[in-house]
């Protein structure tokens, strides 16, 4: 290729006029422009040059094009005068560079490090990166999105010193994560030792907790902490007021961690709410412990708390749980899900469990204060219970008792459920929120409330 087809692919490339210094270069050469030397045939004598999208989806290639490249301008006089994939950050020589974090992937834009975990809590909300990394955004009073500092965050932050992290928990005010080494690591709020150390009532960088070794899966509440051990044992630590940590005591707080009792099953995961916990073991029944006042425990009573495990009544072949301050849900084998307490995302006061009707083939379940959502087989998000805050996805105020589809959502991979607020990541990775945003939990640069999902851009 000669030296004037170069400067003219580099014109074409910016979308750009020919510069002065183009100029000049063409004319030393005896060339009369871009133009000429397209309708001469020299790109397509060349066969290397190749085309410029219309959009960051993958061009059509003219049907002559050879692979890789394509007819982008549909201009036939310059045949394929486009590469359509040169370079990682930019998916066509005729579009915009990818943005910053952004890679070109079979043509479109995507995440170089995409989401693979979403927690939510009551004003904050974090994202698990496929590299062990973690953002957070929302409130940060206490430290709890991990950046060092105390000021509330709109957009994703990093946690800092964070990078080998393989699961994530969100609390009240305070967040935990487990790291590849299967020691687990909190910051936030650490009123009641629930970050897990005795230094101060607020841990603003992530700290680890002493004792816990081969986590597989943590667990946040308002004021307490558990971990899931490979060997299927549970172990809490914070505060023990309401029993929520399990190991029979009611004695105030609790550093350093303490085992679960007993349940009898290994177990396979675990959620905690502001003040109780609940476990799933391998024969798919469901344990609970701690604040009881709201029939929250699922044992028929609605009295004393319960500092030592007891089964759910009349729950079995369950395959995921979740836990709000004042009920707990699950989904079973069949795609069922039972709820029990007193809430509005609950059916209606009641300590055992009662079905939700109109749900069908759910793959997950989450809870927050006063409402619920699930996620379907078919990438659906239902929610139901209080819209005070528009945290299920719909238009108006009103609450919700039967379970209704968040808006403009499809493509569901993974649903989130905090307070008053949830977020979702769809097939594509891209993370949505929607519902309360007092404090920038929704992620999108505001402090509005949406009662549709926006999208939060994690750099």
């Amino acid at each position: 290729m000669s030296l004037a087809a170069v400067l003219c692919l580099f014109a074409r490339h910016r979308r750009t006029l020919v510069s002065a210094t183009t100029a000049l270069a063409l004319a030393s050469l005896g060339t009369v422009g871009c133009a000429e030397w397209s309708a001469q045939g020299e790109a397509n004598a060349s066969g290397r040059n190749g085309p410029s999208p219309e959009s960051s989806r993958p061009a059509r290639q003219a049907r002559s094009c050879p692979k890789g490249f394509g007819d982008c301008d549909r201009d036939p006089t310059n045949g394929c005068e486009t590469q359509l994939e040169p370079w990682e950050t930019e998916c066509s020589l005729c579009e915009p560079a990818c943005r910053d974090g952004m890679v070109c992937r079979s043509g479109v834009c995507r995440d170089a490090d995409p989401p693979v975990k979403l927690g939510a809590g009551s004003d904050h909300t974090c994202a698990l990166r496929r590299s062990g990394a973690v953002v957070c955004w929302g409130d940060n009073s206490y430290g709890q999105l991990g950046d060092g500092t105390t000021v509330g965050r709109t957009r994703p932050v990093r946690v800092s010193g964070l990078n080998d992290a393989v699961d994530l928990a969100v609390g009240d005010r305070h967040t935990c994560a487990v790291r590849a080494s299967g020691a687990v690591a909190c910051w936030g709020d650490n009123s009641s030792r629930q970050v897990g150390h005795d230094a101060g009532t607020e841990s603003p960088l992530p700290a680890p907790v002493p004792g816990v070794r081969e986590a597989v899966q943590v667990t946040a509440g308002q004021v307490h902490s558990c971990a899931l051990l490979a060997n299927g044992k549970a172990t809490c630590w914070g505060s023990s007021e309401s029993g929520q940590l399990g190991d029979g005591n009611v004695d105030g707080r609790s550093m350093p961690p303490v085992p679960v009792h007993a349940i009898g099953m290994q177990l396979v995961q675990l959620s905690a709410s502001t003040t109780h916990t609940c476990a799933l073991n391998r024969m798919g029944q469901v344990t609970c412990w701690g604040r009881n006042d709201r029939g929250q425990i699922g044992d028929a009573t609605s009295s004393a708390h319960r500092p030592s495990p007891v089964l759910v009544r009349g729950l079995s072949q369950v395959t995921q749980i979740a836990s709000g301050p004042s009920h707990g849900c699950a989904v079973r084998v069949k795609g069922d899900v039972l709820c029990w307490g007193s809430s509005e995302g609950a059916a209606k006061d009641a300590g055992k469990p009662v079905a939700i009707a109109g749900l069908s083939d759910v793959v997950q379940i989450g809870a927050g204060a006063s409402h619920t959502c699930a996620r379907t087989s078919d990438g659906r998000a239902l929610c139901w219970g209080s819209n005070e805050h528009g945290q299920l996805g719909v238009e108006g105020r009103s609450r919700q008792l039967q379970p209704v589809p968040v808006a403009e959502l499809q493509g569901v991979a993974l649903i989130a459920v905090g307070r008053r607020h949830n977020c979702a990541l769809t097939e594509a990775r891209q993370v949505v929120c929607w519902g309360d945003n007092a404090k920038g939990q929704l992620g999108d640069g505001t402090r509005v409330r949406r009662q549709a999902p926006s999208e939060v851009i994690l750099k």
